[in-house]
Parts: C-alpha cells; structure tokens; sequence
C-alpha cells in the first residue's frame, strides 16, 4: 500500500484485518469486509493500518489488565 503508493488499496483477504474485525465485534468474512470497506474509500489502505494496530492491543476480554489509556474504543468510520 505505501509501496504502491495507493491510500485506497486493501488487501481484503488478510486474515489479520479480519481478526481485527471480529475483535471489534463485525463480521469477519471477506464479503463483510469489502462491503464495508466501501465506506472507507478513497483512503482504505489507512483504514487497513488502523486495524491491523488494534491486534496489539489487548483483546475487551483482557481490557481489565490493561492501563485505560492504552485500550482502543471502536472506531467508526463514515463517508
């Protein structure tokens, strides 16, 4: 994506956006994510970059063991 130069490009297939997804609590299958991802045009491949850092943080599950300034909420993003 910064490669190419391309803000919109986004690798639907990526099984780690798709965790991400689901970590969110949204459907996580390829379909799900192209759908929304329309959304996010023209800057997808940010949208990609913000999902894939979710996965570092730690999951609501263990949000208790987490300091509250480093938990994610949601995040909603709209036309």
């Amino acid at each position: 994506m910064r490669v190419r130069g391309d803000p919109d490009a986004i690798p639907l297939g990526d099984l780690g956006l798709r965790r991400a997804m689901e970590r969110l609590g949204e459907p996580a299958d390829a379909g799900s994510l192209a759908r929304r991802a329309e959304l996010w045009r023209p800057w997808r491949a940010y949208a990609a970059l913000h999902l894939w850092n979710t996965l570092g943080v730690p999951a609501a599950a263990d949000a208790g063991s987490a300091p509250a300034s480093d938990r994610l909420e949601p995040l909603e993003i709209t036309p």
